[in-house]
């Protein structure tokens, strides 16, 4: 789960609870602005224990998981270049196609 997942989460059980922001900051001592920017995922980074502080007042609880495992530099640059191989093979298959249709009177 990354921030922006994090925030919508924190967002919707707010919500479902019927909590202002105003007064989830109040009793957790986050800013506004911060809880606003988590909520709308334009913030990079929160303090473990402001995570932990806004999920325990919503009744939430933090997991920790095994992480999957991230792709290499290696294999995202192969996975582009067959990407790009099969575009270039879509659209000349469709020049291609487009070449072979007859022309006729009515379309001229």
């Amino acid at each position: 789960m990354n921030m922006i997942e994090l925030g919508v989460a924190i967002k919707e059980i707010r919500l479902q609870k019927n909590i202002k922001q105003a007064d989830l900051c109040a009793e957790t001592g986050v800013s506004r602005a911060t809880l606003s920017r988590l909520e709308n995922g334009r913030l990079a980074e929160l303090g473990i224990r402001k995570m932990m502080v806004l999920c325990d007042h919503l009744g939430m609880a933090l997991h920790l998981q095994a992480a999957q495992p991230r792709p290499t530099l290696r294999i995202l640059v192969r996975e582009a270049a067959e990407a790009e191989r099969s575009t270039k093979e879509v659209i000349t298959s469709h020049r291609q196609r487009a070449q072979r249709v007859p022309v006729t009177k009515e379309a001229q």
